[in-house]
């Protein structure tokens, strides 16, 4: 009875708190709310944290998971991504947790948004194609366009136009299922984009006209069809149709002068005056580019000035009037420069207000920290005082039970008594009954007894008559034996003589028989040793197949292991393959090239790297490459076969991002920021690890005729009017440690000006050189290289190619019967190209 009342009382006060609790809640949240609109962030974050707080201690999920995506808008609009998507991702966990699938849709959208505006694409991808799945599974095709639109923003901004070609195919079959036909104009404008950065510029032309046309069907204002203009004069431009070009952006430029609109006139003039500057009509490039700088100035839109000013400097500097380009260019640098300072320091506000939130949040957190134990004393004291007034409350009640239990207890012993009595009357007439019964049964054991004593005395007398009788039939017995004696001792005599003559038989016999035993024991022994050998033997054998069939199945076992590392590693190498530069791309820019790329192992820890720079004065003729500026590298890291693989990946990316990301173009700077990379990529300050890479990197300038060379240990060669020249790299390599008081690693660069005559270049890794082989099985040499690559540099390259490739795999098998062939020792990568400069 007790339990059931504390357990009442205890249900009682969990239900009221439950109350309290989601009226506290939802006035929390809708202060909440109220700051979030009012764009409070640091008020709006404390009020949630609250409600947090108090929501997790009643396990409403649906409720927290609420509030964490509410939270996560809130940091989104501060601009705090990384903070939003932490609680994006706890509310997707919750759901995942308890099944919900209410929300998952949503979910995905915002940690995909989350992950695009942190520049990490893949993962946004991979979230976008999970909301993709979810929308298709449930025929949702409106939901799927939005998030295929968002794929595409993704995999711009990795530069995979491919990629952003098909999804927007895939976005113009959905859309032209529907009635909104504005949607299909602007997907046929993306996938004439899509063309336009793969270089197929009749299929983007194709597609701006579609859009176009479908504008003017629908009745769409002139000034609205003014983008699809431009991206028609543009793709003209490209395609080298500079009098069609001209023609559209002058139409162009009508309209918007007929609408007022300044800012779009400004940049039409711009395209116009680079269209002209393109076609080489310097003087028509020099009015339009004035025309748009006057406009630009009138707006004071500094974006616009930039761009004019940069344009107003690439014409003047053709017409040979390089003061004016000076200065044209100066005041682009210092708008660009004042563009970039406002940039930076909305982000140094940024992170201030990012800093000031995670300040607050912590404070907000320790302030809830305090209030919660407050609260807990608080509730304790009160528990204490309810649990004291509910125990004297119990102790009356139970007063008064003992006291009708102590009735109830007399009664019944007043009962128990009056009991026993009548079970002792009970027993003592039972007791004289039994003595009765017991006294009679001994008078008729008595009886028995006299009985069975006559019976006894009979007995005894037959057996008296039988003793008797036995008697006289011994005394008859011995006459018979005295008898018999008689004629025994007659006997004995005669046959005393036959009993000598058969003891001596029974002698010899004896003797015989001995001789015969120690025969068949020495037999028997030698039987039991052969014996105990076969047994040794068997068991031998047994323990020999035990044995055999063990090594059968570790030998199985072993080979499965082995087939599923080279499996592993066979993938690593379609990976690794798959990140190297193509040649075909490779000799796109440079045609006379070669890469002799020979793993030692599976994969490999050498790997070259390439790719092309646009400048940024050339970004309206992507078809244009002979001003691009190529980077080619070859690359040694530390270590062979798996481990030195992870390190080339390590390499590979960090390139990437230096030189495509960043737009570093001079090589001993991208071989300072490598290194940074590779020493932060592998916490080389916080651990012992010391690996790194050693290289030689080439960046080839078309425009100013050079190539500009940085080596890290390893050095360039060099081949011009039939002399070879080393550049040697610096000392320090990549990654790892030089020395104890190091500063910053720094890398010298050098300069290669190209003349009218043809150069040939080489680069490679220590692999070739280091080779053992030849007829005395010694290393192929630094200097026995150089030799061949100046004996074969005026041969085309496929040819170079083949003998670097056919000499190392005869210097391996040594040229001599007698010796084994020399297995490859090391990766190896020589990469050649050849830069011809004509007058």
């Amino acid at each position: 009875m007790r339990h059931i009342i504390l357990l009442l009382c205890l249900l009682w006060g969990q239900m009221h708190a439950t109350l309290q609790a989601q009226s506290t809640t939802d006035s929390l949240l809708t202060l909440a709310r109220q700051d979030a609109q009012k764009q409070k962030l640091i008020q709006s974050l404390r009020h949630y944290l609250k409600a947090v707080n108090i929501v997790e201690n009643t396990r409403n999920s649906q409720l927290l998971s609420n509030i964490y995506i509410e939270i996560g808008k809130v940091y989104q609009s501060g601009r705090l991504h990384q903070k939003a998507l932490k609680y994006f991702l706890r509310a997707d966990s919750l759901n995942t947790a308890q099944k919900n699938d209410q929300d998952k849709p949503m979910l995905l959208g915002l940690i995909g948004g989350t992950y695009q505006q942190l520049t990490y694409y893949t993962k946004a991808l991979n979230y976008f194609a999970a909301q993709v799945k979810w929308y298709k599974q449930r025929k949702q095709p409106q939901q799927m366009i939005q998030a295929y639109r968002q794929m595409v923003v993704c995999h711009q901004r990795l530069k995979q136009y491919p990629q952003v070609l098909e999804y927007n195919k895939k976005i113009l079959t959905l859309v032209q299922q529907q009635p909104n036909k504005t949607a299909e104009i602007a997907t046929l404008n993306n996938i004439g984009f899509a063309y336009k950065y793969l270089n197929d510029y009749p299929n983007a032309l194709k597609h701006f006209k579609q859009s176009l046309e479908a504008q003017r069907v629908l009745g769409t204002p002139a000034t609205e069809q003014l983008p699809t203009q431009v991206n028609i004069a543009i793709t003209y431009q490209n395609q080298g149709r500079y009098n069609e070009s001209i023609d559209k952006l002058l139409q162009a430029i009508k309209v918007a002068e007929k609408a007022g609109k300044n800012a779009e006139k400004a940049q039409l003039y711009d395209l116009l005056a680079l269209v002209y500057y393109y076609q080489k009509d310097y003087y028509n490039a020099l009015q339009y580019n004035e025309q748009s700088i006057e406009i630009a100035k009138l707006l004071n839109d500094r974006d616009i000035l930039q761009a004019v000013y940069k344009t107003s400097s690439l014409i003047h500097q053709k017409r040979d009037d390089y003061e004016k380009a000076l200065n044209s260019f100066r005041k682009h640098l210092s708008i660009k420069d004042s563009l970039v300072l406002e940039e930076s320091l909305k982000k140094q506000a940024l992170a201030q207000q990012k800093f000031v939130v995670e300040r607050a949040e912590k404070q907000i957190k320790l302030i809830m920290a305090g209030e919660e134990i407050k609260d807990l004393a608080l509730k304790q004291q009160q528990l204490e005082i309810e649990k004291k007034n509910k125990e004297f409350e119990l102790l009356e009640k139970e007063k008064k039970i003992q006291d009708a239990q102590l009735r109830q207890e007399a009664l019944a012993k007043q009962q128990a008594l009056q009991k026993l009595q009548l079970l002792r009357q009970k027993a003592t007439a039972a007791q004289k009954d039994k003595e009765i019964v017991q006294l009679q049964a001994e008078k008729q054991q008595k009886e028995q007894d006299l009985k069975l004593q006559a019976l006894a005395e009979k007995e005894k007398q037959k057996q008296i008559q039988i003793l008797e009788k036995d008697k006289k039939i011994r005394e008859l017995d011995l006459q018979k034996k005295n008898r018999q004696i008689a004629q025994q001792s007659k006997m004995r005599k005669y046959f005393m003589g036959i009993t000598a003559l058969g003891f001596l038989v029974l002698v010899l016999i004896l003797i015989g028989l001995i001789i015969t035993r120690r025969a068949n024991k020495q037999l028997s022994k030698q039987k039991n040793e052969i014996e105990e050998k076969n047994t040794e033997l068997f068991q031998v054998n047994e323990e020999i197949a035990a044995q055999r069939d063990l090594l059968e199945t570790k030998n199985v076992e072993i080979e499965n292991i082995n087939q599923d590392i080279t499996s592993s590693i066979v993938y690593a190498q379609r990976i690794q393959e798959a990140m190297l530069p193509s040649l075909n791309r490779i000799q796109t820019y440079l045609p006379q090239s070669f890469v002799l790329f020979k793993p030692r192992d599976i994969v490999s820890g050498d790997f070259y790297w390439f790719s092309n720079i646009k400048p940024t004065n050339h970004e309206a003729a992507p078809q244009d490459m002979t001003h691009d500026k190529l980077v080619f590298a070859a690359v040694d890291c530390t270590g062979h076969g798996v481990p030195g693989a992870l390190m080339s990946m390590t390499g590979n990316n960090l390139l990437n991002e230096i030189v495509e990301m960043r737009g570093a173009d001079c090589p001993s700077e991208i071989l300072r920021l490598l290194h940074k990379g590779v020493k932060k990529a592998l916490k080389q300050d916080e651990t012992n690890n010391r690996d790194g890479m050693d290289m030689a990197l080439c960046v080839i300038d078309r425009q100013k005729k050079e190539v500009n060379f940085a080596g890290a240990k390893n050095p360039l060669i060099y081949i011009n009017n039939g002399k070879l020249h080393e550049i040697k790299g610096d000392k320090t390599p990549i990654g790892g440690e030089w020395g104890k008081k190091e500063g910053e690693r720094l890398f010298t660069k050098h300069c290669l000006p190209l003349n009218n005559d043809v150069t040939t270049f080489y680069m490679f890794s220590d692999g070739y050189q280091d080779q053992f082989g030849g007829p005395e099985g010694k290393k192929f040499m630094k200097g026995h290289l150089k030799k061949l690559l100046l004996e074969i540099h005026q041969k085309p390259m496929k040819e170079q190619k083949q003998i670097l490739e056919t000499t190392i795999i005869q210097w391996m098998e040594r040229q001599n019967a007698r010796t084994k062939e020399e297995p490859q020792l090391d990766d190896i990568l020589v990469v050649g190209f050849r830069v011809e400069e004509k007058a």
